[in-house]
């Protein structure tokens, strides 16, 4: 995945004049928004080319006054499943680091690096769930920071298996994840500073899988439910193809067209995209 920082030009003077520009051609609003919005600092992951049009002017660019980026999402791309890991944050610094994958030693400093250089304080780790490529940096996390991990009961099993997940690929540097210290439930708000997570309970991929959602900065973070063009696996212990498509269908694709879906593995999507082209819609 690549991930884009915008920055308001530092001379302020081309904002301005753009914008007087705009103002004397008609229906130019959009122009407006464009400019407000890179004026803000942001990190957006890079929308393929098919899907832009619905998801990058529609949902970043439309009405600057009505929507406001107040966080930051950044991904990062660890361990031989190429499993995606996420730090959400705000301009306060506060920060959830959700679903650390960071596996060997170079992985573990990156995103140390990545935390200590943007001054950032960690205030919680959640784990959508817990199969071996979404836990393998819980370990390093509760090392280095204070945090308390969430995630659902019903997946302490598929923890439990982690160890032998790990044996059995060769992985001899995985250093067990704690237990969680909290657990989570369909329709908890959870709150961590000045960041807010709906939790949506979503089996089917894992019997206590959860994804958490920002319905103010459109976005959520599916784990291995929805990925661009295709679902997670059902056929894991615990998984269930019935269930992940009752999931996709009745919850996931229940939320706002305009939201984006930061998955556990590959590209950036949107719902709305994924409501029309999803191979989930022909089990």
């Amino acid at each position: 995945m690549i991930f884009i920082q915008k920055y308001m030009p530092k001379k302020e003077f081309m904002y301005l004049f753009v914008r007087r520009i705009a103002s004397v051609v008609t229906n130019m609003s959009l122009l407006w928004s464009y400019f407000d919005f890179i004026k803000v600092k942001c990190v957006c992951t890079e929308i393929p080319a098919a899907i832009k049009p619905k998801t990058a002017i529609n949902s970043y660019f439309y009405d600057s006054k009505k929507f406001i980026m107040k966080l930051t999402v950044q991904g990062f791309t660890y361990n031989p499943f190429q499993e995606n890991s996420y730090i959400v944050f705000n301009e306060q610094k506060e920060a959830v680091i959700v679903d650390p994958g960071c596996y060997t030693r170079e992985e573990q400093q990156f995103f140390l690096d990545y935390i200590q250089e943007n001054e950032l304080e960690p205030l919680a780790l959640l784990n959508t769930h817990c199969h071996i490529d979404h836990v393998m940096g819980n370990a390093f996390i509760m090392r280095n920071f204070e945090v308390d991990l969430y995630a659902h009961k019903l997946d302490l099993p598929t923890l439990g298996m982690v160890q032998y997940s790990a044996n059995l690929y060769g992985m001899e540097a995985y250093e067990a994840s704690p237990e969680p210290t909290k657990f989570v439930e369909e329709g908890d708000k959870l709150t961590f500073g000045g960041i807010e997570l709906d939790v949506i309970f979503g089996p089917g991929h894992a019997p206590g899988h959860v994804a958490f959602y920002n319905p103010e900065n459109e976005f959520v973070l599916s784990g291995d439910i929805l990925f661009q063009g295709s679902f997670g696996r059902y056929d894991l212990p615990g998984g269930s193809l019935e269930i992940l498509k009752k999931t996709i269908l009745e919850k996931m694709f229940q939320l706002p067209e305009e939201t984006l879906v930061y998955s556990g593995h590959g590209a950036v999507t949107s719902i709305g995209i994924e409501k029309i082209n999803n191979p989930i819609l022909s089990y």
